[in-house]
């Protein structure tokens, strides 16, 4: 069986979804994961303490620069582990990049994804088959009042664990579970805001009055917001239950804001989806945010 994987699915006449996992990208993630490089990102994948990591590395790697390295892979789109090693050799980071790769694959990553890469394939495709991907994206534009510009990969890869991640301007890396999309909807929500609504004059002003920069968020209240947003959206898009919606607010550190803004944004969600309100995110923003006070 090849151990590479890829498809593509038209979305507009001027862009597709492109599909890929297997060996060399689930191997890049997994050594970025158990060297810190993903941050917090795919704290609960069960293989990051199977794997030892090799301390002479270990301060060099948590470096590298995360965005450029994922472009960078995306656009070399390597399908075997010998192209992965040749893709990364540009500076001194990359290099050592190159030897941590080598190393877990050598050690410890051969032998298991011998036994696991047929049930990892089975659970993506499976994901690509059961979901209306023409119909999200539809979704998502009307929404975000924006469209998709360009291609969008969508990056399978187990060590995100219960997490994705984005990278400007077209790339979600999602993890390999049942029932997911691989971080579509959510990342490319963020992608498709791109905090513009925060221009608005009327929001920042109302900001600069109320913004209490607990929670973890200092001063990032346009990330902040936008989280929010994006989690409340999701969840809708994704019909989750109200406890699972709660923990989904919690985990991404925003459970704070469920209460004032998840009704509202419901109720414009599904008027929007239906065609019948022309107010944009912004609209919705900063009614919600006028009758929250201090926030």
């Amino acid at each position: 069986m090849d151990e590479y994987f890829k498809k593509e699915i038209v979305i507009s006449k001027d862009t597709k979804l492109v599909f890929v996992t297997g060996l060399p990208v689930n191997l890049f993630f997994h050594v970025l994961n158990i060297y810190g490089v993903l941050r917090r990102h795919g704290e609960t994948y069960k293989e990051r303490k199977n794997d030892n990591t090799d301390p002479k590395l270990e301060k060099t790697l948590y470096t590298l620069g995360f965005d450029l390295a994922v472009a960078k892979l995306v656009a070399c789109d390597p399908k075997t582990p010998e192209i992965l090693f040749e893709t990364f050799n540009s500076n001194e980071v990359e290099n050592i990049l190159t030897l941590a790769l080598k190393q877990s694959w050598r050690q410890f990553y051969k032998n298991y994804w011998e036994q696991n890469w047929e049930r990892l394939l089975a659970v993506f495709i499976s994901n690509i088959e059961t979901q209306d991907w023409v119909g999200i994206a539809k979704r998502m534009e009307i929404l975000s009042d924006s469209k998709f510009e360009s291609n969008f990969f969508l990056v399978g890869a187990e060590a995100l664990a219960e997490s994705a991640i984005c990278v400007e301007p077209n790339i979600s890396i999602g993890s390999v579970r049942s029932n997911y999309d691989v971080g579509f909807f959510h990342e490319g929500m963020h992608l498709l805001l791109n905090e513009k609504w925060a221009n608005e004059p009327r929001i920042k002003s109302l900001v600069l009055e109320n913004w209490n920069e607990i929670g973890g968020w200092g001063k990032n209240w346009k990330g902040k917001i936008e989280q929010v947003v994006v989690v409340s959206l999701d969840s809708m898009n994704r019909d989750m239950k109200q406890e699972r919606r709660h923990d989904y607010f919690v985990g991404n550190n925003v459970g704070d804001l469920e209460e004032p803004f998840f009704e509202p944004l419901k109720t414009w969600y599904l008027e929007k989806i239906k065609g019948r309100s022309d107010k944009a995110i912004a609209d919705v923003i900063f009614s919600i945010l006028s009758k929250m006070g201090r926030f």
